[in-house]
């Protein structure tokens, strides 16, 4: 489902540059549209027009076009000064409210009291969505920028004196924020500059890209996980905003779904399509990581962990190993149950449970594992799926152990390739590091391992439970967990160009490798 979220600058010369051909090529199922300024005729066929005019002429107001039926249509906030400008609809559907807003400006030409209106507005507007009782797509034009990389950085109204970038409107937004809404751009792309969705009046200004993010799609906590795209679709030019598009994933109409429902959406996913999916992600991730864009890896993995595809082959595999519970006790057997487990994925709020402490017996030598709980082993493999192209781009070339198409046998041919032709090694030195997994340092993974360091530290930090004790675990990783082998390999990487610049070039000495 897409649903559109666009300050059109007055509707009629909207209309007069093309609104009605935009509105018939990208076919959006709600289209939400602020400043309106008066309402005027549309030939919009397939859609329900909710309008919201302010009493003044040639001011303000809102339209949402929808192409599905509400259940219900509330107008204003309850603040009679303010909702005389048509600044709020909320339509309510099956699953979820759209609230489409227009926030009060102010600009250096306000009346005096129209900051104090504007804190008025703003509470009314969270006391509003406190009251609904299903999760809230929240959009519009909330005229403020929320942090620097919102604004242009060299221009002058980059400044706390700017009315949309006063402190006082951007703690409004972050008040917004701490009810349990989050900004669906920036969880996206959490770094990103230059995105913006307003330029003004100045000439060249777009063509410069000097410009402010002024238009938002807040939604709940809860609705997050099933978006799957938020665009600026900033080559849209019919006023001085440009349209900002949400794509929903259809299972979010899953959220009261019984097990038949969601049994019959886990039989008929195409597994085959979703791992193509995943692996077209993890490559370019894979080459983000081998050019060192950093932030480019870090927005491409949240995007993957966040993908239905990732999420839904995570739990698959979990169910395939059949591996032995956590301490939650839980397998998943149930189509329906794996549904369920695939739609809780998620980092917001993510809380790893501890480990379950198990001794295994292999060849006579007792081998300690730690076991996660079913959720976390699914999140485990999700982030492994994110983490693991960034470690095979960076990887020593002679680096073997747990590698997708390496294996000791590589590991082997290699050594007895070092010993053929001129000048062959005069030793091959064989060493292990003592209880490395149980040793590594957690503080130098959260600082040089490319993934969400707050679900990392959730994985690493989550303890162990032996004989009904909870154990603080500060150090270590567990030798059971979907991640270790990667954080192993990741610490290790760099090692062969250490022993190559500290001890020039090869010698009969030198390290062929590590298995």
């Amino acid at each position: 489902m897409k649903i559109v979220s666009w300050n059109i600058n007055g509707l009629a010369t909207c209309r007069r540059k093309g609104f009605l051909k935009f509105l018939s090529n990208f076919n959006p199922d709600i289209m939400c549209c602020q400043e309106i300024k008066s309402p005027c005729p549309l030939n919009t066929p397939g859609y329900l027009p909710f309008w919201y005019p302010a009493t003044r002429k040639n001011y303000s107001g809102t339209l949402v076009l929808s192409k599905l039926e509400p259940l219900s249509v509330a107008y204003g906030l309850g603040l009679r000064s303010l909702d005389e400008e048509g600044r709020a609809i909320t339509l309510e559907y099956e699953n979820y409210f759209v609230v489409n807003v227009y926030f009060p400006n102010l600009n250096p030409h306000s009346a005096p009291n129209r900051p104090q209106c504007r804190r008025k507005w703003e509470s009314a507007l969270r006391t509003h969505i406190k009251r609904l009782h299903k999760p809230v797509v929240l959009c519009g034009d909330f005229n403020v920028a929320h942090s620097y990389i919102d604004i242009y950085p060299d221009n002058q109204k980059n400044s706390p004196e700017e009315p949309i970038f006063l402190p006082e409107q951007r703690a409004g937004l972050d008040k917004l924020v701490a009810i349990g809404l989050i900004d669906a751009f920036r969880s996206f792309y959490p770094t990103q500059e230059g995105a913006y969705t307003w330029w003004g009046p100045r000439p060249k200004s777009r063509e410069r890209n000097l410009g402010s993010r002024l238009d938002y799609f807040l939604v709940s906590e809860e609705l997050l996980e099933y978006v799957q795209s938020i665009q600026h679709l900033s080559d849209i030019q019919m006023s001085d905003h440009c349209p900002v598009a949400l794509t929903i994933s259809p299972i979010m109409h899953h959220l009261r779904a019984t097990d038949e429902d969601l049994a019959v959406q886990w039989r008929s996913a195409d597994f085959k399509q979703l791992e193509s999916e995943l692996r077209k992600k993890q490559r370019e991730i894979s080459y983000a990581a081998y050019k060192q864009r950093w932030e480019r890896v870090r927005v491409l993995q949240d995007e993957l962990t966040s993908s239905y595809a990732a999420r839904t082959l995570a739990v698959k595999s979990v169910i395939n190993k059949n591996s032995a519970p956590g301490v939650d006790h839980v397998k998943w057997k149930t189509d329906a149950q794996a549904m369920r487990a695939v739609l809780s994925l998620s980092p917001r709020n993510y809380r790893a449970l501890p480990y379950r402490h198990l001794e295994i017996e292999v060849e006579g030598k007792i081998h300690v594992i730690h076991v996660p709980a079913a959720k976390d082993k699914a999140m485990l493999l999700l982030y492994a799926y994110a983490l693991d192209p960034v470690s095979e781009a960076t990887a020593d070339k002679k680096s073997y152990f747990s590698r997708k198409g390496r294996s000791h046998f590589d590991f082997h041919a290699s050594i007895l390739a070092a010993f053929q032709g001129e000048n062959p090694p005069a030793w091959v030195v064989v060493c292990d590091v003592e209880a490395f997994y149980s040793n590594v340092v957690h503080e130098w993974l959260f600082s040089n391992v490319s993934m969400d360091t707050d679900v990392l530290r959730e994985f690493l930090r989550a303890g162990v439970i032996k004989d009904g004790d909870l154990f603080d675990t500060t150090q270590g990783i567990s030798k059971g967990a979907a991640l270790s082998s990667i954080l192993g390999n990741m610490i290790l990487d760099g090692l062969q160009s250490f022993i190559y610049r500290d001890h020039g070039e090869r010698t009969p000495t030198d390290v062929v490798g590590r298995g």
